[in-house]
């Protein structure tokens, strides 16, 4: 295998090619996309995941500027799924002498997305007209949705569903923004269901972040699991740093994407109330319109997988949230947050768990100074930078994310 080239931008430039045009370039015959960055501290993670992928037959390139390195690699047009985790035995020996080939070892398991079971059902709307690869991905959430359960459960008079699948022996919980659905989390739950007992809950219209946290907590106490890890996008992600501080126990490793920690709160808080205010006085059709036109406009352009993406918020807001869900999570929640809850680092995590921390260089919801504040509450915290893909890198490229959170949870 050769090895992984490392170059220059100014480098790159010279030879005629436009990298700063979009998330996508052509290199020397190949068509890469942008994913992740790494600082010049972490070059052996950065060349090891580069290695990872090009042993998959994924051509990758790694770009230096400003003292990053940028993760660029190839898109096979066939993508594979993982080998099983567990081996099965045969019921009956075999007469076959088979002479096993040894396998070498990784830190992480490295996981692609993939085309789904091809399904004879026509694609419901907003998916049925989607271009082929869109169509791909929604054949993949209707999968997921088949092939996990949804439970429901009580707790503080709210009913919560949640999904839950997998074969592994550890937990790992998934908690969405504002919108609100377990089944974003869709990518993750069908590529780790061989490796980990997986939940993913949909909010409630819960009116305080207490309330989420006890909801979670008596998921974990209905599926009798005793310690997992947290990922926690946005508004999931205060959530994860509510029931850190209330219930360390509970909590293995934390995975925080895009999210707050309640700083700047009288601006935050000032803003929620309004907002509320403004939506009680329209129709649902009329707040579904612009919660939509702000996710497309300020978080799904030129992302990957923007036209599914686009329909799986489409479908969101328009089929499976409430007047009622909307208002009280995208602004008495939020307010709760920031007016009543301050954390500090020695009081939150300790004693310390292990937390990865998520952001990326355009979130238009958490400006760069929110996102300093949340490494400085977590200063051994890991990070991880994507580049250019918003507040929802974790949903849009969830590609180049998955391997990283997957070493990170191994």
């Amino acid at each position: 295998m050769p090895p992984i080239l490392v170059i220059h931008i100014s480098d790159l430039t010279a030879q005629g090619v436009n990298y700063h045009q979009g998330s996508h370039f052509v290199f020397e015959n190949h068509q890469l996309r942008k994913g992740q960055s790494f600082s010049a501290t972490m070059r052996s993670q950065a060349l090891s995941l580069a290695e990872q992928y090009q042993t998959t037959g994924s051509f990758c390139l790694l770009v230096e500027q400003d003292g990053m390195l940028t993760l660029c690699r190839e898109e096979p047009p066939t993508l594979i799924h993982p080998a099983p985790t567990l081996v099965v035995t045969p019921a009956e020996p075999t007469p076959e002498i088979q002479t096993p080939v040894a396998k070498p070892q990784s830190s992480a398991r490295l996981n692609f997305l993939f085309a789904p079971k091809p399904s004879p059902a026509p694609l419901p709307e907003p998916y049925r007209h989607l271009p082929t690869e869109a169509q791909a991905l929604a054949q993949l959430l209707i999968q997921v949705r088949q092939d996990f359960t949804k439970q429901k459960v009580r707790a503080g008079g709210l009913t919560w569903e949640y999904w839950v699948g997998g074969a592994g022996q550890t937990g790992v919980l998934f908690l969405p923004g504002t919108v609100h659905l377990g089944d974003m989390w869709f990518p993750y739950l069908h590529h780790w269901q061989g490796d980990f007992r997986l939940l993913a809950p949909t909010y409630p219209p819960a009116s305080s972040i207490e309330q989420l946290v006890e909801g979670v907590r008596q998921i974990l106490k209905q599926e009798q699991l005793h310690r997992v890890h947290l990922v926690g996008q946005s508004l999931g992600g205060m959530v994860v740093l509510a029931l850190l501080r209330k219930y360390p126990v509970l909590v293995d490793k934390v995975i925080l994407s895009h999210t707050g920690v309640g700083v700047p709160a009288k601006e935050r808080v000032a803003k929620a109330r309004q907002t509320e205010r403004q939506l009680q006085a329209m129709p649902q059709s009329q707040i579904t319109t612009l919660a939509y036109q702000s996710i497309v406009n300020k978080h799904l352009v030129n992302v990957p997988d923007q036209e599914f993406w686009r329909a799986y918020f489409q479908e969101a807001l328009t089929q499976r949230t409430s007047k009622i869900e909307f208002i009280s999570l995208n602004c008495r929640v939020v307010a709760d947050f920031f007016q009543h809850y301050r954390f500090e680092s020695h009081s939150l995590n300790a004693p310390p768990h292990p937390v990865l921390i998520v952001n990326t260089d355009n979130d238009f919801t958490f400006d760069p100074s929110e996102q300093m504040a949340l490494n400085a509450l977590f200063p051994e915290a890991q990070t991880l930078t994507c580049t250019g893909t918003g507040h929802y890198s974790m949903l849009v490229d969830s590609q180049t994310v998955m391997p990283r959170l997957a070493e990170f949870l191994q």
